[in-house]
């Protein structure tokens, strides 16, 4: 899968190579997707194709969002606040 590095810069300090983000459930059944270190849910009101996810530090204050299209990142807003 491709990951757009101009984004994956934002997220982290990875230059030299790209990381994918792997797709799972829940115990529970819910859709998460794993990026790095970090662990993002899916937000409730996202349609498919495209699809918004957010940190599970959100409670927190962590204000990152994801859209991937079809399992593609095609965006990123904010930082972590966090490590």
């Amino acid at each position: 899968m491709y990951v757009h590095l101009q984004y994956l810069k934002r997220l982290f300090t990875v230059y030299n190579y790209s990381i994918s983000p792997i797709f799972t459930t829940t115990i529970h059944g819910n859709p998460v997707m794993h990026l790095g270190n970090h662990r993002f849910n899916k937000y409730h009101r996202s349609k498919e194709p495209r699809t918004r996810w957010v940190c599970t530090k959100k409670k927190s204050g962590c204000k990152i969002g994801i859209i991937t299209d079809n399992g593609v990142i095609i965006k990123v807003t904010n930082q972590h606040n966090h490590y």
